[in-house]
């Protein structure tokens, strides 16, 4: 009996270290192939970067490359970039903006500024600036549209 039991203990011992030994010896290889795949994703970017000036120098859209398509394009996004300056213009601009949402412009207001805008809030105020946006051609104060250039790439 007490032999079986050592005999057990031991075993159990020995897979636990080889357990621990294995778990280590893949995640240093996890750990390299990371390293690999950070390096290799500067360099993507990099040359992303690179082949976006190349089209737009020469006027380009679009090429194709060894069975794939690589365009040019932009990406146009708004931001907050002044709570406060939004907040006053949303204030002023709120008879104009009203009948663009079926939120009370009012009590959003209220609600929404009372402190940070929260992640809930921020895509509700955002519907409502795009949709003023649209009407007027034009941002509120406390906005910024950032553009945003990007390298797509799509099999033929």
């Amino acid at each position: 009996m007490f032999d079986e039991l050592v005999k057990i203990y031991d075993a159990r011992i020995e897979l636990e270290k080889s357990i621990k030994e294995k778990k280590r010896e893949f995640q240093e290889s996890i750990t390299s192939e990371e390293e690999k795949l950070s390096e290799l994703k500067i360099l993507e970017n990099k040359l992303r970067e690179e082949i976006y000036e190349t089209l737009k120098k020469n006027k380009e859209t679009a090429i194709e490359y060894d069975n794939k398509i690589i365009s040019r394009n932009e990406k146009k996004t708004i931001q907050i970039i002044d709570e406060e300056a939004l907040y006053k213009s949303l204030q002023d601009n709120a008879e104009k903006i009203q009948p663009l949402t079926n939120i009370d412009i009012d009590s959003l207001l209220k609600v929404g500024f009372a402190k940070k805008l929260t992640i809930i809030e921020k895509p509700i105020i955002m519907d409502i600036i795009n949709a003023y946006n649209k009407v007027e051609g034009r941002l509120l104060e406390g906005l910024e549209e950032k553009i945003t250039p990007f390298i797509t790439i799509k099999n033929k």
